[in-house]
């Protein structure tokens, strides 16, 4: 049982976990193609006051044809809670011109934009499955190649409907979130709601007989995104003898994904463009040890991106890492001192410039590229 709090009143939210491991066929009854075969069964409850109560299962298989080869996949939903910022954020209203939302309006014509968090949202919901291979024969000794492939289903994802204003009030999409030719009463309702306190972008002063519409802006449980992409990872342990030892590390992952920002909108490509993932993330290292120092040296790529609102790329970036450590201890007490010198971003890169939505914006995507340049650090510790 965890209890939170929302505007000072006890939320009581209750959560169940359970889950069942059946060893289908192991080391007593294997047979040749089926040398282990593992089912994996969970499931988690969830109830509160707020949002009702969630039921998410989950199935795993695990599948080991030969030695050195396991083929695993699962299926299973899943869901998150609105956050306390989406449920109660504190609701606000705008009066903005009528001309920003569709053309054929008098001059004097309005509309009330209400904002702000929604306690009426729903959890969201998602789909996953996964299949991972894993090839690790002994003749690789004690390395391995692994792959993955995963694709997930979001609905119901929570966000803001309005994309942009200009022809809202006449789209199909958001009729169930604008209300047309509203009473006095109704506008005047919706001011007091936040004490009058509006944010007048209308350049006249309020009458609620000027409003000629209210659209809900407020959070909703709208939104379908869909990923899928693969995981890929190698790692291979070289003994050079008296040289010392050799581990050679490489992953990279590939993703797409697209989103419907309402129920009956076009699809809208994410991965791949601006303030959302690249396609292509890799990362290569190798690491030397030989007694008490280990050098590593490291490759970091991230892929570019389309800036969709100026149709020009913004390119990937390769950055590359080095940290030396020298740890001496104590064969009994493993006891010593660990000395590590580190250079991150040895060449300095920095991330392709952007032309920024607005002034406060960085001029860089800031959501996949860091700004930090060329950091050295010194770490010396000592262990008893």
């Amino acid at each position: 049982m965890k209890q939170v709090r929302k505007n000072g009143a006890g939320i009581h939210i209750s959560a169940g976990l359970s889950g069942y491991i059946a060893p289908l066929v192991g080391p007593d009854n294997a047979r040749p193609g089926v040398r282990r075969l593992d089912l994996t069964l969970a499931g988690r409850a969830e109830h509160d006051a707020e949002t009702g109560s969630v039921f998410t299962p989950k199935i795993g298989l695990t599948y080991e044809p030969v030695p050195g080869v396991s083929i695993q996949g699962s299926w299973g939903r899943s869901f998150k809670e609105p956050t306390l910022f989406q449920l109660a954020t504190p609701a606000t209203v705008t009066l903005s011109r009528a001309s920003t939302f569709a053309s054929g309006y008098p001059a004097t014509a309005t509309v009330l934009v209400r904002n702000g968090g929604n306690p009426d949202l729903k959890p969201e919901r998602a789909r996953t499955w996964t299949t991972t291979i894993r090839i690790h024969p002994g003749i690789l000794r004690g390395g391995s190649i692994t792959a993955s492939y995963f694709n997930v289903r979001y609905r119901g994802r929570i966000q803001a409907p309005l994309g942009t204003s200009s022809g809202a009030l006449t789209n199909p999409l958001y009729t169930d979130l604008v209300t047309l030719a509203p009473t006095t009463s109704q506008s005047d309702a919706l001011v007091a709601s936040v004490g009058g306190a509006i944010t007048n972008v209308a350049g006249r002063p309020y009458n609620a007989a000027n409003v000629i519409a209210i659209f809900d802006n407020r959070y909703h449980n709208l939104a379908l995104l869909e990923a899928e992409g693969l995981d890929l990872g190698a790692s291979m342990p070289v003994d050079l003898g008296t040289a010392g030892q050799i581990s050679l590390n490489g992953s990279a992952s590939y993703i797409t994904s697209s989103q419907v920002n309402i129920s009956g909108a076009a699809r809208i490509d994410r991965a791949g463009s601006i303030y959302n993932p690249p396609h292509w993330r890799g990362r290569f290292d190798l690491a030397w040890r030989k007694g008490a120092v280990t050098v590593t040296p490291v490759a970091n790529f991230v892929g570019g991106v389309l800036d969709t609102t100026n149709k020009v790329p913004v390119y990937g970036i390769t950055t590359f890492d080095l940290t030396i450590r020298f740890a001496p201890s104590d064969k009994d007490t493993q006891a010593g001192w660990d000395v590590a010198f580190t250079v991150l971003n040895i060449g300095n890169r920095m991330p392709a410039r952007i032309v920024p939505a607005d002034f406060y914006y960085p001029p860089y995507d800031s959501a996949n590229y860091s700004i930090q340049g060329r950091y050295i650090g010194l770490a010396v510790g000592k262990r008893w």
